[in-house]
């Protein structure tokens, strides 16, 4: 990930609020990129980038649940339901 994008990546997560597990963005071809982040009881905490790509299992739900975020922009990204 390059200076600009990594920026724009610590941004959202400034901006994210206790409720939210990460961010989100949405490249121009219809992938979505997570970045989700978990902390445990005992404090160990878990990073994942994840790529949903059009056509991917679990696209359809992620499209859903994030909704439609401008390309190249980085959004707060709720919990899903369990």
């Amino acid at each position: 990930m390059n200076k600009g994008k990594a920026a724009k990546v610590d941004q959202a997560h400034k901006e994210q609020q206790e409720e939210t597990i990460g961010v989100a963005t949405r490249e121009a071809d219809g992938t979505y990129v997570l970045q989700l982040r978990a902390t445990s009881s005992s404090g160990a905490i878990g990073q994942s980038l994840m790529r949903y790509k059009r056509g991917d299992k679990g696209y359809d739900e992620v499209a859903k649940h994030i909704g439609a975020v401008p390309v190249g922009k980085w959004v707060p990204v709720k919990p899903f339901p369990e």
